[in-house]
């Protein structure tokens, strides 16, 4: 899912899009909350969700989990790389980026279940170690408090081939209807 900001007779609103591989809704309403969610998606998704970490996407019932996009938490990661030189940002990054080369390595046919099982209870365990470091510097600060908040969300992608782990689909899905209000 994704939302996007719209001029609808010169003010702000707000297109959402959810979006699946055969499917996309669209909608434009006047709020970007949670009452948005409840009328066009309804309290009973039986899926997984995956979404940048709006707090509506973040409420959002899906009985299968929710997973956090990392290409959102990656732009966020080289934002305090380079601005702060953030050590925890540099490693996290790198975890998150093997973590998404040993999904595809592990889903791979032929693949032995027990051992695809200890690899994603490893990665769930290395991924602790990075909800314990403190820093003192208020981005990273925020960065780390949002990643614990949501830490089920940040690795459900390997417990599946097919959850993505991005909301780039739904992106797509909103980008054109961005490009002709540009126009």
């Amino acid at each position: 899912s994704d939302e996007t900001g719209k001029r609808v007779e010169g003010k702000r609103w707000w297109e959402w899009v959810w979006q699946h591989e055969k499917a996309s809704y669209y909608a434009i309403e006047k709020g970007r909350g949670y009452a948005v969610v409840k009328k066009h998606f309804g309290e009973d998704y039986g899926g997984v969700l995956i979404h940048d970490c709006w707090s509506a996407h973040n409420n959002t019932v899906a009985k299968a989990g929710h997973q956090q996009c990392l290409a959102h938490i990656q732009r966020d990661l080289t934002f305090l790389v380079e601005a702060h030189k953030s050590r925890w940002a540099y490693d996290l990054s790198h975890f998150l980026r093997s973590a998404q080369k040993a999904r595809t390595h592990i889903w791979s046919e032929g693949f032995d279940y027990e051992i695809r099982q200890k690899i994603i209870q490893d990665y769930q365990e290395k991924f602790l170690l990075f909800l314990v470091k403190t820093t003192r510097q208020k981005d990273v600060l925020r960065l780390q408090k949002r990643v614990i908040k949501h830490q089920s969300a940040i690795l459900h992608f390997m417990t599946s081939p097919t959850i993505p782990f991005h909301n780039n689909g739904a992106e797509r899905a909103i980008r054109m209807s961005k490009v002709k209000q540009k126009i």
